[in-house]
């Protein structure tokens, strides 16, 4: 071993841009001619393509296992990042650069926290000790905004020794593990006789990296427990996003955009902030003056000096943009964290870099789908497929994957626009940015297509409290050919659908499924588990229906019309009249029930007409009763509101329900009337053009027979009614352009 090498440990904080400076200070005062820094070994090969100028910060090194699917880290990079810009002065100065940390096909087998505790967060208890409850802001006021020469590494090294001092380690066998692994890189370097070696790793394992203190034999011992499992390792694209994040190492930083601006804009880091929020409130349609941003940097340099802070943080700076520019309006406060606290900077890699697995299994796929041309079409496709056809259905199969991972590349067309036959689907395609990020955020869960998409939906079933979504994704499922996610999937809401006590979550649960079994020639293999499934959801829901429809807020009463129906639809499919039949003996009791919302009751009430449960004289005697006498304005009008929602043709054809509604709103009173119209002008918003037309002349109609008349006529005076009536004309018939 070369005992006369020169070998320094410099503690940094991860993506802090004030040690990243500190950190350049030294290394290009010092000169090593080797630098170690805190990276997993097997990350080695990654490490050394960082040279390449294509490679554009945030970036995260992936290692993964091709042998163990889903087993992967992403450590995060970005361009104030200590570990990153120490990497790239090393390639510049062509000085080796190594990853010294032990591999993390070892510490992937070790245990994450010490058994029964959460391990403490050493800069936290520091930060409590000092008055802080924000770890974040306590460091930048010691660390990331002192702009002096002074060399701060022998004090930071010396607190962390304190700290270590009083914190018990000795049952963590991961840090333990990791330190031992570093010190053996450390003596390995050192006896290759490199002369000044530079050691850059978390300001915590200073005191721990002191090889006088540890035995290399010991060492060697305890690095060898663990055999490492063989991995791979490259480059890919990061966002701010995502290392707002805790992620590798501890690598979650709350305000990357934030950090930015300090790494890059040390002197006059306020009045940029002050400005970039300007423009961004004005970017918003928000009236910022010119005068507001002079007026911020002062009030926040205000209360920075009043705070006793060299400068003011993210904290003042929020603060007093939204006194200055959002004149206290909190609602912006969301929009200038995402900009300017986290920011939406992305990372670039160049052709050259390695792809990864799921990457590679990605672009084979649409190989083989013949969907090449498509993913390098920046306009819309439209995607017509043979499912008789294997280069067809492999890319559905391949699309409703995608879909499953979030990522949809292609939109299936609605029903309307599908071709005729159980064979065939539409598709919409459209390759995004943002896709090619996600499909990397996908190689988390996986190596492979069909294992990141199991995995990933396997773990937003369990994740998510209702049963509607996870039974989407079971039909999902199904076309994209992933039986063990559906059998899965199908477990996950059989143990749900004796506790759940929302009913309208059960109804909605219970389409994909009816469509799922009736599916045709690609029946499931969980077949028989489903058809149990969906007679325990047709029990749950009948019995818990008629208190369902009781006692409803006015968004579930708008929303329930539209699931009784779909409910009956699914009973239709499933050719269980029986249990029709008791769901509208459930409806017709209700109906006549005190505690149903009156738009709900109206809403019913056409249905039950509609499907033949009522009589027209049995619908006619009803909507009397609603509506004779002195009813409720509000409660008369939201019923009538149910009842005429997209009820054209009904209003049209039965002329008993015209002369009754036409006879109600004729004998509203004149106080009354403002308060109702809202409510029936937005019923027929939603009318189609052609049926306000036919509507309009049959008021006329009706009109000139003398059935009705409101008031006594009145003249127009010439210049007036030229004017008045073709604006009247173009609004009542509006023309198609």
């Amino acid at each position: 071993m070369n005992l006369s090498s020169d070998l320094r440990i410099f503690g940094i904080r991860h993506h802090g841009p004030g040690s990243a400076r500190r950190l350049l200070e030294a290394l290009h005062h010092w000169k090593p001619d080797c630098i170690l820094i805190e990276c997993p070994a097997d990350g080695q090969a990654a490490l050394d393509l960082i040279g390449d100028p294509g490679l554009v910060p945030p970036l995260a090194l992936l290692i993964y296992s091709p042998q163990r699917p889903g087993n992967a880290a992403h450590l995060p990079f970005a361009r104030f990042s200590p570990e990153w810009l120490a990497a790239r002065y090393a390639t510049s100065r062509k000085v080796p650069v190594i990853a010294m940390d032990l591999p993390w096909g070892i510490q992937d087998q070790l245990p994450d926290q010490i058994p029964g505790q959460r391990r403490k967060d050493p800069f936290a208890i520091v930060a409590t000790h000092m008055g802080y409850t924000d770890t974040e802001r306590w460091w930048e006021y010691y660390f990331e905004q002192v702009h002096g020469d002074e060399d701060l590494f022998p004090a930071i090294a010396g607190l962390m020794s304190e700290i270590r001092n009083e914190m018990d380690d000795a049952d963590d066998p991961e840090l333990q593990m990791r330190e031992a692994w570093m010190r053996r890189t450390m003596r390995e370097y050192q006896a290759r006789g490199y002369q000044r070696i530079a050691v850059v790793c978390g300001a915590y394992h200073v005191p721990g990296l002191n090889l006088k203190d540890f035995d290399a034999v010991t060492d060697q011992a305890l690095v060898q427990q663990v055999a490492a499992f063989p991995t791979a390792s490259t480059w890919v694209p990061w966002t701010y996003h995502n290392l707002a994040t805790q992620s590798g190492y501890g690598a979650g930083v709350l305000s990357p955009a934030w950090y930015d601006l300090l790494f890059e804009h040390r002197d006059r880091t306020t009045i940029h902030w002050m400005t970039r929020t300007a423009q961004l409130l004005r970017s918003k349609d928000h009236t910022v003056p010119p005068a507001s941003v002079p007026a911020s940097v002062e009030m926040a340099e205000a209360l920075a000096t009043l705070r006793n802070m060299h400068q003011p943080g993210f904290v003042e700076l929020e603060e007093a943009a939204l006194a200055t520019m959002a004149h206290g309006d909190l609602s912006w406060l969301e929009v200038i964290r995402d900009k300017n606290l986290i920011g939406d900077r992305m990372g670039k890699v160049p052709d050259t870099i390695p792809q990864t697995p799921l990457q590679e299994d990605f672009h084979t796929t649409v190989r083989s789908a013949r969907l090449k041309r498509a993913l390098e079409t920046p306009e819309k496709v439209l995607l017509d497929l043979d499912l008789r056809k294997k280069t067809n259905a492999l890319a559905s199969i391949l699309l409703h994957r995608l879909i499953l991972l979030n990522l949809p590349w292609g939109v299936l067309r609605s029903a309307g626009d599908r071709v005729k036959g159980s064979f065939r689907e539409r598709w919409t395609l459209q390759w995004k940015k943002l896709f090619g990020m996600r499909l990397l955020e996908a190689g988390l869960w996986g190596l492979t297509l069909p294992e990141a998409a199991h995995r990933y939906t396997i773990h937003r079933a369990e994740e998510t409290v209702d049963m509607a979504p996870v039974s989407q994704w079971l039909r999902e499922c199904l076309s994209a050919d992933l039986p063990h996610t559906s059998a899965r999937l199908a477990q996950i809401l059989m143990a749900r659908v004796a506790e759940s006590v929302d009913i309208l979550d059960l109804m909605k649960t219970l389409t994909p499924l009816v469509y799922v079994t009736q599916y045709g020639e690609r029946k499931p293999a969980v077949q028989e588990e489903l058809l149990t499934l969906i007679d325990r959801l047709m029990i749950r829901i009948r019995v818990g229906l008629a208190s369902s429809l009781l006692g409803l807020s006015d968004e579930q009463a708008m929303e329930m019309p539209g699931r009784i129906r779909q409910l009956t639809v699914d009973m239709q499919l499933l050719k269980d009249q029986e249990e029709k039949k008791n769901i509208f003996q459930i409806l017709v009791n209700a109906i006549e029930s005190d505690g149903i919302h009156p738009y709900l009751g109206g809403a019913l009430a056409r249905f039950l007409l509609e499907e033949g449960i009522w009589t027209s004289d049995q619908f006619v005697r009803h909507l009397r009763e609603q509506l004779q006498g002195e009813p409720d304005m509000m409660k008369a009008s939201s019923w009538c509101s149910g009842l005429l929602t997209g009820s054209e043709a009904l209003l049209l054809h039965q002329p008993d329900l015209w002369q009754a509604i036409d006879a109600w709103v004729a004998a509203i009173p004149e106080a009354s009337f403002t308060t109702v119209l809202p409510i029936l002008r937005r019923t027929f918003t939603g009318y189609s053009v052609g049926s306000k037309r036919q509507i309009a002349i049959l008021i006329k109609q009706r009109r000139g027979a003398g059935s009705t008349r409101i008031s006594e006529p009145f003249i127009l005076e010439d210049a007036f009614r030229d004017t008045v009536l073709p604006v009247l004309h173009r609004w009542i018939f509006p023309s198609k352009v």
